[in-house]
């Protein structure tokens, strides 16, 4: 186990001022719009039969191994049992993307395989069979919104050299371990790297959707009786394919023994991957990640806020529930970010003013208690379904969020007692605040 890092951001973990998502003092690398942060994600388990690999980790599990590291480091831990606290505790942490893993874990057999009563094992009593890992090891962010794949890791020089790095020095210390690709993203870096001879191909399982709540209902829908049409946008084949293939080759009992570590077979140097052209105006240098077409999470839902609305209107002969969420925009100056909405009184009527959050901005917006006080409305889209009109704007109170979800940490963290972000507070000026 490498503690170079833990040992050199030790002092900020274990500081008076606890570290918080994307703090500076844990700052590793910058370019333009790129920022790599340190958190202790460093544990390598060697004895692991299965690896399940994401993109990079998240801002709630970030800070839920900064604390884990926190702890064991103030309660007299070693180095290396700090890393392995952290690891057990912020590894695809939260719901629902613990339980979206499990559940499609479960689905392709994974627990009958190992011999396990049920895949959430994993995370419990058989923790020694999994390593929980992701492409770029430590938390990636494209300015303050994480990382989702955009730009190409492959090809971005700073991104690469983590790729290199970190994940595939660790593929090579799991020489038993079967690589789960968690979402498009991740399955084609991991093509990638079999196709350049940094890992086998019969050691990767691709298919799985990433666990995240944005891909909820369409994992309901896959591990499910399949009653109706495919969700928009769902890749039906790729994930039923790679389940086949998986179940045909890891059948229950047929744990392979500890095999020799691999070493990739000889082969000329790759050829260099060219650079990405200069930025033009048509084209910019770095994309946001929500202006990308992304298969996991095309309308961006923020299905941890869920409120039931039934349709009345003139284009359904009858009443139509549906489970509504907030959701990102996808294009345009507003891509990545959630519309709010407020009615104020401008005489002799009342007009509607909008503004468009980010994902901090509306958690804060919650936890300040702003959006009740001051009939604030959110801009919604259905779980499933087709929504009849354009998307309404619905008054959404705090009892909506998910207990327990990303969003509803996120929301707790925040300090009330310090001054407003000057970003929340400049928009909600365009509310009339």
């Amino acid at each position: 186990m490498d503690l170079t890092f833990i040992q050199r951001f030790a002092p900020v973990i274990t500081a008076t001022q606890a570290p918080t998502e994307r703090d500076e003092r844990l700052l590793m690398d910058r370019e333009g719009d790129l920022s790599v942060y340190h958190a202790p994600f460093e544990s390598t388990n060697r004895q692991a039969k299965v690896a399940l690999v994401g993109i990079t980790p998240g801002p709630t599990q970030m800070v839920n191994a900064l604390q884990a590291a926190r702890s064991a480091l103030a309660a007299g831990s070693n180095f290396a049992s700090a890393v392995q606290a952290a690891k057990a505790t912020g590894a695809f942490s939260g719901e629902p993307l613990r339980g979206n893993l499990v559940r499609q874990l479960r689905h392709w057999g994974v627990d009958r395989w190992l011999g396990l009563k049920d895949a959430d094992e994993l995370f419990g009593s058989a923790r020694h069979l999994v390593q929980t890992t992701s492409l770029l090891r430590f938390p990636v962010f494209v300015g303050d919104t994480p990382y989702a794949g955009n730009p190409d890791m492959t090809r971005h020089p700073l991104l690469r050299r983590h790729l290199m790095e970190h994940f595939v020095r660790e593929a090579q210390a799991l020489p038993d371990a079967i690589f789960v690709a968690l979402g498009p993203t991740v399955a084609k870096v991991l093509q990638w790297l079999v196709d350049h001879g940094h890992l086998p191909a019969d050691r990767v399982a691709l298919g799985m959707l990433h666990p995240s709540g944005n891909c909820t209902y369409r994992i309901n829908y896959l591990v499910g009786p399949r009653s109706g049409p495919a969700p928009h946008a769902t890749n039906v084949t790729a994930y039923d394919q790679g389940r086949v293939r998986f179940l045909e080759s890891h059948r229950a009992g047929t744990v392979p023994a500890q095999a020799a570590p691999f070493v990739p077979e000889a082969r000329p140097a790759p050829t260099p991957i060219p650079a990405r052209p200069a930025a033009t105006s048509a084209e910019p240098k770095f994309l946001h990640p929500s202006t990308a077409i992304r298969h996991d999470a095309p309308m961006g839902l923020l299905t941890d806020i869920a409120i039931q609305h039934t349709y009345r209107g003139k284009k359904s002969p009858a009443p139509l529930t549906f489970t509504m969420h907030p959701f990102e925009n996808t294009q345009g100056e507003h891509a990545g970010l959630f519309e709010v909405l407020r009615d104020v009184d401008e005489l002799p009527k009342k007009v509607k003013r909008s503004t468009h959050l980010t994902r901090a901005e509306l958690a804060e917006l919650y936890a300040r208690g702003l959006v009740e006080r001051f009939a604030i409305r959110l801009r919604l889209r259905p779980g499933t379904g087709q929504y009849p009109d354009a998307p309404p704007g619905k008054k959404v109170p705090a009892a909506c969020i998910v207990a327990g979800s990303d969003f509803d940490r996120r929301m707790r963290a925040v300090n009330v007692k310090t001054p407003m972000s000057e970003g929340l507070r400049l928009k909600l000026t365009r509310l009339g605040l």
